[in-house]
């Protein structure tokens, strides 16, 4: 017969013994005997240091319990020890006699635990497996294990304020209704406010003096007050946490891994690049490099005019005169008339990336077949060859500005600053109660900033406010300059006479805009364009705003030769309802935009609202705007447009009409209704009607089409295409097949009663990715790719050079801009094609594939310049780290537990900094080979000795590099709050100290 828990309270005795002679306690050994307390729930305790005589007591108690275990003893009298739980009871009792046998044994088992000697238990606190805490000194008595609220709750972040003075605690965990108290003078405790009295033998306590000491509670009572679900496993030695709900301890790792991804994804920001000091591997741009192209053709069959023609497109990217070059050139081919270059384009482009800076502090060069689009009521876009250049960073982003976030808050609280759900940056309130966050970036558009403080017991309190930001929008004090020169609708590179155009040749434009504040960002515009009413020129002058919780922009118009125009755009989200309107006035204005004569505009107007919510039957999204336009003539146009749309479960339904008037008068109304559904992951089925609902009531055209996708290489689709006013139906099927190495399609189309049409389409990719530039083919486009090629190796002599004496790193990987490279061949290269933006990219070893795992970088990490066609070259040498280690002793020979200890390289920058254990042991791991020195942190106010360390590949472990403490550093001043407070800690720690 066995008593599972007379077996376990035999174990934390023994455990007990072991740890009694092997950790020594000095937490709770004191010099200051307190008095018995008469209160049967409560007692004073002192903990003795080991003794022989201790020992063998315990060590007999102990065979005691065993022998005790090999026979099942009368009811009448039961000895052994019992733990917290069932008790198992001897078979064939009764259950009236098994219910007196755990009566007596508990009697037996309290009176036992009453009489024996306390002693020190190191106990591990674990979470899910986990380990919170490695040492939280309990007490074990008898059968009874005690744990230290205060170490408990420090440890799990739970609120506690002790007064060992008046033997009482008070706090909460959680939150802060979920209050908590013990008072022991009164033998109660309390729990959210209502009182209860402490169970017997439930609580002891330990009173140093100085404020050193705990109260002690069993696992019962720590579990009523704190609600949680504690459980001491004495087979572990360990008090595992069950329960459900988070713990403040968890949140607060739960921060720390939101702050480590946060500091990770920062490493990748441009502007923080120099204060990782990585080393900086350029990528120029050249006078001329290998480019990468696309190439595409359709060849297509006539069978009723029985003609054959074919399309050609080739665009290529490459360096060229220092710039990168994109170009284009296109043909056709007919059995009529042959070969033909319809176009060719190329615009070359310099971006001032790190390394590439361009004077006057431009952002942007362009120069070529280049676009821009003027303001908005003089031309919507404007065509041709010219040079335009911005200081507005070619990586726009949705980035508008950066803002100061800052507040007041309890000192050595945790703060965190969110953009929506977004972690932008994080710290901690200082001594003055201030916070403070700089360069938190904002988006175009709502940006809801978060601020949450979080207290060091797991309070919680959140800020909000909210900004709306308007596109075009420059942060207070910036400065955007765009300017542009063109020859209007004409190529650099003219292949064919397209003819004189009325509104051919010179053409300019440029704008300055400044941020005035957060809400205004005023801009003044000058263009000169070539007109059917002539040469025209214009300014304008606005500004960009937010107001009323929108967004908008405002802008006045002169034609110098001619009259004015007046723009205003605003949009706002209200009750629900995505609104935008825009409303210009034309005072005898003339322009592209907004014609000429009779024809040109006098007023126009526009306003759209959208909304989407659930329902039962799925996703709804409800849209409407409306258009009206007043010309010179005195006509005017009025556009009505209505959509609907139903969304779920991979089907949606849409509807979509245009209603069109005239003067005034309705001239008509069309529609389009289509249904799209995901039938299964390899199927797709949509069709749509389009109709005419006034003023004849009729179908016009209608379109099923059935698409098959593996996901992989393959695509096929049918279609039936039938129009009804002309009484015309045509049936289409397509499939295509990547090659990898290209694409290849063939397309079918029959016009019943018409001929059948048949397609035939190619696409491949060319670049200078492979080893050594040489040349890969691919499906995918390689003309807007990024790469980099690194080599890997142990630099024996560590001179950051690979040469003879090195060895290449097989099976390792890089990470560029977090993204995993391939493996390291025999030589240690890596080939790294990226589908990365453009820009700069960090570039770190991932350790975790380094085969050997006192391998290093010799730097801390790279940085370089990723551009499409470009494959700049990283050399990573690796070093052998070291370790080193020691002890900090007192002058008297004594450790010195949880001392900082810092590491400083040659040049005195603190490199890492850790804290000495129990022993004063302290260790420095993956240590670069160079010159050292440990030392104490200087803030500890010691006088200390400090030791030079030297780091070799061929010596990496240095040990024993002891460091020794005098004292207090006797020219060290008291001053304030902080100075006092330190004084006295440093007073306690040596009275303590006395007792080890």
């Amino acid at each position: 017969m066995k008593f599972s828990f007379l077996k376990h309270g035999y174990y934390v005795i023994l455990g007990g013994v072991i740890l009694t002679i092997t950790v020594p306690s000095y937490s709770h050994a004191t010099a200051f005997p307190a008095p018995e307390k008469e209160n049967s729930s409560i007692q004073q305790v002192n903990v003795p240091q080991g003794s022989h005589s201790q020992l063998s007591r315990l060590i007999r108690k102990g065979k005691t319990i065993l022998n005790s275990l090999s026979a099942p003893p009368p009811v009448e009298n039961v000895p052994g020890s019992i733990g917290v739980g069932n008790t198992e009871v001897p078979e064939g009792l009764s259950p009236e006699e098994a219910a007196a046998y755990r009566e007596k044994l508990q009697q037996w088992l309290s009176e036992d635990s009453e009489n024996a000697e306390p002693f020190d238990i190191i106990l591990t606190v674990k979470r899910k497996g986990k380990t919170v805490s490695r040492s939280v000194i309990g007490i074990q008595k008898g059968i009874n294990t005690y744990i230290p609220m205060q170490d408990l709750a420090n440890a799990l972040r739970f609120k506690i304020n002790m007064d060992l003075a008046n033997e009482t605690v008070s706090g909460f965990w959680g939150t802060e209704d979920n209050t908590y108290s013990v008072n022991v003078p009164n033998n109660t405790y309390s729990v959210k406010g209502e009182s209860f009295a402490l169970p017997a033998g439930s609580v002891l306590v330990q009173n140093f003096g100085e404020g050193l000491g705990d109260i002690y509670v069993t696992e019962e009572l720590l579990n009523t007050i704190w609600s949680i679900k504690l459980r001491f496993d004495p087979a572990q030695m360990a008090l595992l946490i069950e329960t459900p709900q988070l713990l403040p301890v968890e949140r607060e790792k739960m921060r720390e891994e939101r702050q480590k991804k946060f500091l990770a994804q920062s490493e990748l920001e441009a502007d923080r690049y120099e204060e990782m000091d990585y080393a900086f591997i350029p990528n120029d741009y050249k006078a001329i490099s290998k480019p990468a192209v696309n190439v595409a053709t359709q060849t297509r069959w006539d069978n009723k005019n029985s003609e054959l023609s074919q399309t050609s497109n080739l665009h290529g990217v490459n360096d060229l005169m220092f710039t990168s070059a994109d170009y284009n050139i296109q043909s056709n081919y007919n059995n009529e008339d042959g070969m033909d270059i319809t176009s060719a384009r190329l615009r070359l482009e310099r971006r001032a990336d790190a390394g590439h800076e361009l004077p006057l502090g431009l952002k942007l060069f362009e120069a070529g077949d280049i676009s821009v689009q003027p303001p908005s009521l003089i031309d919507r876009n404007q065509n041709g060859a010219g040079v335009s250049v911005s200081n507005k960073p070619f990586k726009r982003g949705r980035t508008f500005d950066i803002i100061t976030v800052e507040g007041t808050g309890q000192p050595g609280w945790d703060v965190e600053v969110y953009n929506d759900n977004q972690l932008m940056n994080f710290g901690v309130i200082d001594e003055n109660g201030e916070y403070r966050f700089e360069g938190i970036e904002m988006d175009y558009g709502t940006n809801t900033i978060r601020t949450i403080l979080y207290g060091p017991q797991g309070q919680v309190e959140e800020r909000v406010e909210e900004y709306n930001i308007a596109n075009n929008m420059l942060a207070q004090g910036d400065v955007r300059v765009e300017a542009t020169v063109m020859d209007a609708n004409q190529n650099l590179i003219e292949v064919e006479d397209t003819g004189n155009r009325v509104t051919d040749g010179y053409f300019h434009t440029a704008s300055v805009s400044a941020g005035l504040n957060e809400r205004l960002t005023p801009f003044v515009t000058t263009t000169r364009a070539n007109t059917e009413a002539g040469t025209k020129d214009y300014v304008s002058a606005g500004t960009n705003f937010t107001a009323l919780g929108g967004i908008g922009v405002i802008e006045g118009y002169k034609d110098l030769d001619g009259g004015t125009a007046f723009d205003a755009r605003y949009s706002k989200n209200f009750a629900g309802l995505k609104l935008t309107g825009r409303t210009s006035f034309f005072n005898d204005f003339e322009s592209d935009e907004a014609n000429f004569g009779t024809a040109a505009k006098e007023f126009e107007g526009e306003l759209r609202a959208a909304t989407s919510f659930k329902t039962d039957a799925g996703s709804l999204r409800l849209g409407a705007n409306t258009a009206h336009t007043k010309f010179q003539s005195g006509k005017d146009r009025t556009t009505f447009v209505t959509t609907q749309s139903l969304g779920q479960a991979g089907r949606r339904f849409s509807n979509r009409t245009v209603t069109r008037l005239q003067e005034g008068s309705h001239e008509r109304t069309t529609g389009r209704l289509s249904a799209d559904a995901r039938l299964s992951d390899l199927w797709n089925f949509r069709s749509s009607l389009n109709y005419e609902a006034s003023p004849d009531a009729q179908i016009e055209t209608a379109l099923a089409e059935m698409r098959y996708n593996d996901r992989d290489r393959f695509t096929a689709s049918g279609d039936i295409r039938h129009d009804l006013k002309n009484s015309l139906t045509s049936l289409g099927v397509d499939a295509s097949y990547d090659f990898r190495k290209f694409l290849g399609g063939i397309g079918l189309n029959w016009d019943i009663g018409e001929g059948f049409d048949a397609i035939l389409r190619t696409s491949m990719s060319l670049g200078p990715f492979g080893k050594d530039e040489s040349y890969i083919m691919s499906s995918d486009s390689l003309t807007s790719k990024t790469a980099l090629q690194g080599r890997i190796f142990r630099d024996r002599n560590n001179d950051g050079i690979f040469n003879e004496e090195d060895e290449p790193v097989q099976n390792a990987r890089l990470r560029v801009n977090g993204v995993r490279t391939d493996k390291t061949d025999e030589d240690g290269m890596i080939e790294a094609l990226h589908p990365t933006s453009q820009g700069l990219a960090t570039v770190l070893l991932d350790d975790k594939t380094v085969p050997d795992d006192l391998l290093v970088m010799r730097d801390d990490g790279y940085y370089t310049v990723l551009r499409p066609v470009t494959k700049p070259f990283v050399d990573i040498p690796m070093v052998v780290s070291g370790a080193l280690d020691g002890n900090v002793y007192f002058s008297d020979g004594k450790p010195a537990p949880t001392l900082r200890v810092q590491l400083l390289d040659a040049q005195g920058t603190m490199l890492e900094e850790t804290t000495t254990d129990f022993n004063g042991y302290y260790n420095f791991e993956e240590v670069r080979p160079g010159q050292y020195k440990v030392q104490a942190d200087p803030t500890h106010n010691l006088v200390a000795s400090s030791e030079p360390v030297s780091i070799t590949q061929d010596d990496p472990f240095i040990f024993g590099i002891d460091l020794k403490i005098a004292g207090l550093n006797p020219e060290t001043k008291a001053k304030g709050p902080i100075k006092s407070r330190l004084n006295k800690l440093i007073s306690i720690f040596e009275k303590r100290r006395e007792t080890l």
